[in-house]
């Protein structure tokens, strides 16, 4: 699953007065402690990740338990990762995402 997809799913989820975690999720995919689920999530088993995730503080470490969350056995190929397919951009996390290094929608006057 691309990486926009799985970041506007877990937006979704996320609360707006919680944007710290989501600052975290997407540092945690730009530097590669994030890698996409080996295999795809159910809406409910996602849910059920990111409600654990909020649970804690914003952290690496709570990043980290996301991340074994996602792929219990972390053996994923460097590719699941952000590096090298362009830069997320989150100004601020409230905003969509995309993988264009913009947040901004196509077609909208700014």
């Amino acid at each position: 699953m691309p990486i926009s997809v799985l970041l506007a799913r877990i937006r979704k989820l996320i609360p707006r007065q919680n944007d710290r975690h989501c600052d975290e999720i997407v540092r945690g995919f730009g530097v590669g402690e994030l890698r996409t689920p080996a295999a795809p999530m159910s809406d409910g088993e996602l849910a059920t990740a990111i409600a654990e995730f909020l649970k804690d503080a914003p952290s690496a470490e709570a990043v980290s338990s996301l991340g074994r969350r996602f792929n219990p056995s972390s053996s994923l190929p460097p590719e699941t990762t952000l590096g090298g397919t362009g830069a997320l951009s989150m100004e601020p996390c409230g905003n969509r995402w995309n993988q264009h290094g913009s947040n901004r929608e196509p077609g909208r006057n700014y």
